[in-house]
């Protein structure tokens, strides 16, 4: 749960990724309200990747809950492309913000 004007951080792993390097390996983000697109974050390479082993890389991300935007239950979506194996990954967790 989380009021307006709050910071949403979250993070991820990305589980045995061809390489990291470049933009071979991107990130897009969505959020959605009622299972509608409210927000989508435009695909880019991973600027916070770490690796943390060798078939792991670590990303993470912050959006900032603007005062203009609604109360409600809301979707957060991180969709991961490695455009060097070709494989596309998508996960999705819930969050509130409060009235």
């Amino acid at each position: 749960k989380f009021e307006r004007g709050n910071v949403l951080a979250y993070s991820y792993t990305i589980y045995n990724p061809r390489t990291v390097s470049g933009s071979d390996v991107t990130r897009e983000v969505r959020i959605y309200r009622n299972g509608q697109l409210l927000e989508t974050i435009a695909e880019s390479p991973l600027e916070n990747a770490k690796g943390t082993g060798p078939a792991r890389v670590e990303d993470w991300g912050v959006i900032r809950l603007t005062e203009g935007i609604p109360h409600g239950e809301f979707a957060l979506q991180v969709i991961v492309r490695d455009r060097a194996s070709k494989k596309v990954s998508a996960q999705w967790i819930d969050f509130e913000v409060l009235p």
